[in-house]
Parts: structure tokens; sequence; C-alpha cells
């Protein structure tokens, strides 16, 4: 059965028709405002160098930033730039993404200057539109690279189905079409950029492509500075064999082109030095951790979290790509000395992206930072493609299938994430995954798995009243109030019921002035499992994630047995929120099932 007719130049035609559809239509984020909006979060911080030199000429305190985050509001604090020891301000992020929006800035900004009805201030709405169109033109022009560099090596319908897989079945079409502003769409193309480069330097060594080559590097590594694995490529592009005679013959032939790589070298050094300039100017060091708290587990990697977690497993929601995986078996067995130059690179991305701490990368759909690598597996994916898998029947089909299924949960991930609200990006887990995955009808209390694993879903008709701590003196002076120094209230103790109940349902109203949008800062509800007068297990529930209006009678459900506790508390905590918390009285239940 031979495999599906395409043609890799009308798939690339198709698959830009979808990227401006998802682009303007589906999901334009320069309608959006606050934090979903083009230029928020990491994108702002990424961005703010240019408003900071060309707009308001302070790249030093970086005193605009509080009037802009209090005017559009791109995040949830002002985290882009912070102050230091000697009173200045210094960019969290390094600058090579400002350097690759900056022809845009300056399109956004002629606009602004000659259109009155925006303020020319580096986020209004031209801003907004010209970095989102630069991320589209990054995210076209990486892929007609990519599909150049492969051709070189694949058939013409291998390569074809490999971009079809890239941008339909990978999270690749949610960061190069909506969330794109971001640096993992624009270090996709810098690493085709870097693959083509080198290719046509091993072709012909000359300093133009030695130069073009450090340029790409420079940029990639003043991007996110763990990209100067990059220079893996050019040392080991097109290697006769991983021995010790072959790795001997490259750095002879290293040796014999001395000055191209010096100027490959002194290239990228240039490139990188402006960061250093500006740490110099800015904190009067010449290197600088801009980073804070944040770091990496070098000898504790979450490689297994990172590739398989729910909460954002890089093969959990963009399956599709494990036939890159297994595409590797078919590329060493093609070009065995290239296949382990990919192996070995893939493996050390993987140790480095996943040795960082926040290994989840913020709300990220599926595993972000693994973007950027997609150009180095298409690699295996388009081996795996040339394989005789499609002369099958039995293959074919399963193998349609499945590519079937991984294409539509790509889609249902990239429409929950942005519009249908069922996939809460970077807090998932295992029991909400399960619940929702595919559906587009969401139960009211499947939310609450996001907090506590279990929820009753029976009938109350065997409730029995409990506790009403209306009729407690603590609800003497009307309902508590929670403001923003306040931790915790009292709490309220209850002896597990000597008729063995199966659930307790606890309800609650509470009132919120406006809902606190940062997880991290919503307001629980606790429940604590005392065995003998200690604490023995806590487990909690974020109030604003129950709340579907202003206020509402709420309720959480415990399982009386589930850690053979003889009493269990109940409480409230505030969590640093803005908003005050009232709550009013509450109701608990015991219920047998």
């Amino acid at each position: 059965m031979q495999y599906f007719s395409l043609n890799s130049r009308n798939t690339l035609m198709l698959l830009y028709s979808l990227l401006l559809a998802v682009h303007i239509f589906f999901y334009p984020k320069w309608r959006e405002t606050g934090t979903e909006t083009t230029i928020s979060w990491d994108v702002s911080g990424y961005y703010m160098y240019l408003p900071a030199i060309f707009i308001y000429h302070d790249l030093e305190q970086v005193a605009f930033l509080d009037s802009i985050s209090k005017t559009y509001q791109p995040a949830g604090d002002d985290y882009q730039a912070f102050q230091i020891g000697n009173g200045n301000r210094v960019m969290k992020y390094t600058m090579g993404q400002a350097i690759m929006y900056s022809p845009f800035f300056f399109l956004g900004h002629a606009w602004a200057l000659a259109d009155n009805r925006f303020p020319a201030d580096g986020f209004s709405k031209p801003y907004q539109v010209a970095i989102s169109l630069s991320s589209l033109v990054f995210a076209l022009i990486g892929l007609w690279y990519l599909r150049k560099l492969l051709l070189l090596f694949f058939a013409d319908k291998a390569v074809a189905w490999s971009l079809l897989v890239i941008v339909t079945g990978s999270n690749y079409l949610n960061y190069s079409a909506i969330d794109g502003a971001l640096t993992h769409n624009y270090l996709f193309t810098l690493y085709v950029a870097v693959l083509w480069t080198t290719h046509q330097f091993w072709r012909s060594p000359n300093m133009h492509s030695a130069m073009l080559i450090g340029f790409w590097c420079g940029l990639a590594a003043l991007t996110r500075p763990t990209e100067l694995i990059l220079i893996f490529w050019p040392v080991f592009w097109g290697l006769s064999a991983w021995d010790r005679s072959g790795i001997r013959q490259r750095f002879r032939e290293i040796i014999r082109q001395k000055k191209y790589w010096s100027g490959m070298v002194l290239t990228a050094l240039v490139i990188g030095s402006m960061q250093l300039i500006y740490w110099r100017s800015v904190t009067g060091q010449w290197l600088f951790y801009s980073y804070e708290d944040q770091g990496f587990s070098w000898l504790e990697p979450h490689i297994i979290k990172g590739l398989f977690s729910y909460r954002s497993g890089w093969l959990v929601y963009s399956p599709a790509m494990l036939l890159c995986l297994i595409g590797f078996l078919f590329l060493l067995k093609k070009n065995r000395s290239f296949g382990i130059s990919a192996v070995i690179y893939t493996v050390l991305f993987v140790y480095i992206a996943f040795s960082w701490d926040i290994w989840w990368y913020g709300n990220s759909l599926g595993q972000r930072a693994m973007i950027q690598l997609y150009p180095v597996l298409a690699f295996p994916l388009a081996a795996f493609f040339e394989s005789c898998v499609w002369h099958r029947t039995w293959s074919a089909v399963l193998l349609s299938l499945f590519l079937f299924i991984t294409v539509y949960l790509n889609g249902w991930f990239t429409y929950q994430a942005h519009k249908g609200g069922l996939l809460p990006t970077g807090i998932n887990n295992r029991q909400y995954f399960w619940r929702t995955v595919g559906r587009f009808h969401q139960d009211p209390d499947d939310i609450k798995l996001l907090d506590y694993s279990e929820v009753y879903r029976g009938s109350m008709e065997q409730a029995d009243l409990i506790l009403d701590t209306s009729e407690t003196s603590q609800w003497n002076s009307g309902p508590i109030v929670l403001l923003q120094d306040d931790t915790v209230t009292n709490e309220w103790m209850l002896a597990v019921p000597s008729d063995n109940p199966d659930w307790m349902r606890i309800y609650f109203r509470a009132t919120v002035p406006y809902r606190e949008p940062d997880i991290w800062k919503q307001d629980q509800l606790l429940i604590r499992y005392h065995v003998q007068g200690r604490m023995d297990h806590q487990e909690s529930i974020r109030i604003q994630r129950l709340m579907q209006e202003n206020t509402w009678p709420l309720y959480m459900d415990v399982q009386f047995n589930r850690y053979q506790a003889d009493s269990i508390g109940v409480m409230f905590k505030h969590n640093l929120s803005v908003y005050p918390l009232t709550i009013d009285s509450i109701l608990i239940y015991s219920i047998h099932e």
C-alpha cells in the first residue's frame, strides 16, 4: 500500500494557510488585553529593551515600567526588570529576542507616530500587531528553510509528512501561530538557519558562511544562553564516523580552516558582547545572573516529568512526536554518523532543558522548551516516513489512525488552552486530564480535581448536617473578612462521626470584589486530618477557581477515612491577594454512599 501522495511544496502552502488562519482569525492576540495580548508575561520582558532605549531613553531605571504595568497590565507583577543594590533596574531576560523584534518594533512605532488614535508608548495596538506579525514571519521563514534542508537528504513525500506532523500534530502550532512571540518560535528558525548554513559551510568552507554561523549561534545564545550548545552542529556536522579517527580528522580540518573558525567565533563574541556591555553599564559587572533565585538542578534533572507528566509533559501534549523518537532507529540505519550526532544532541538538549528548576516552564502547553529542537527532530521524523512503514497495509492503517488521533488532540489542546477553557496549561494533573481530554462540555465539579483527587458525585439524600457555624460565637459580629495582611481563620474541628460516614461535604459562601487571576495568590479552603491531636495531613482547594460568579454557594467533598484520621479540621487561608475575601457561614454534612 503506497502512502498517501503528498507534495512538500503544496503541503507547505497548506500549512502556511493554516498558520495564517489560526493567527488572524482563531486567536489574534493583538486584539486581546492584559496578560492575553501579544506583549505580555515573558514576551514583555524580552521586549522591554526596545521601548527603554528608543522611546523612554531609560535603560537604567526603567521608570516607565510602573505606568505601563498600570495601564496595560501585561503581567501579574513587574518581574520584567528588578531593582538591584545601586538603585538601577536590570532586565531579567537577555536581549536576543528584542533584537529580532526590532525591525517590526520600528514599523509599529512609525504607525503609532503617524496615527493619533494610538499612543506611541511601546505597548498600544500598533506595537502589539507588529510583534504578532514578527512572530508569524519568523515561523514562515523557519518552515520554508526546514523544507529546503530536509529535501537535501530525504524524499519529497517524507519531507511533506514530516512538516505536516510538526505543524498539525505538535505544540508547534500553538507556539508559532498564537504564542509565537515567545522565544521558541524564533529559536526554531535560528536552529534551521544554523543547520542550513552549516551544511553550506562544510560543502564549501568560506568566510561568509562561517560568519553567518557565528551570527546565528551568537543570536541564539543571546536569546537563551543555554543555546550555546548549538556550536555542536558546526563542529560535528557531516562527521565521517563517531570514532577516534573520525573525530581526529574533524579537528584537523578545523585547524586547517582556522581563519574561518576564528571569524565564526569572533562574530559570535561580538553579538554576545552586547549583553555584557549592558550588564556592565547597569550593574557595574560584566557578568550578572539576572534570574535571581531561579536556576538549574544539574544532579536532579526533571526528565521523566518533563516528558511524561500530565502537568506539562512533552509527549502527553504532543504524542505525535513519538514518531521522532522511533525515527532515530531509521536515521541510524540510513546515516549512522549523523544519527549518532542527532541522538547525542537531543539527549544533551533534553538534559539541559529539564534541569531547569521550573521544568514546566510556566503555563506551557506541553513543554514549549522543546520547540527549538524540532528542526533536529525533523531528521529522524523524515527518516521514519521514508521507511517502508507505509508499504504494509496493517502498519499504514495503524499509523493513519495514530496520526488522526494526535492531530485531533493537538487541535483540542490548542482550542481549549485559549477559548474552550478546559485545559489549564501548566497546572493540569492526571485526574483532571482524563476527565476532560477530548470533551467540549465539563461537569462543574471537575475543576476541583485540579486541587483534590476525589469528588463525590452521588445523591445528598442520605446526608446529615453535622456542623452549622452560624450557630457558633465566631459569627455573632457577622461574616469573616480576610484582608491582605491576614493569614488564616480559626480551625473548626470535627470528630469523625461514630457511624463512619463515607464523605463530608463542606458548603460555604465566599465573596470577592474581583477574582484573583494569579492562582498562587488565590485563597484556599484547608482540610487538615488529625490523629490523636496531631495534624497528619493537609489538603486544600483554591476558592476562586470554583467561583463562576462573584459570589456563589461553593462546596468541597472530603473522604472521611482517607487518612484514618480521628478528627478533621476546616479553615480558610488568605494567600497574599490584594482582594479581600469574605466568608459567610459554613454548613458541613456527612454522607453515606
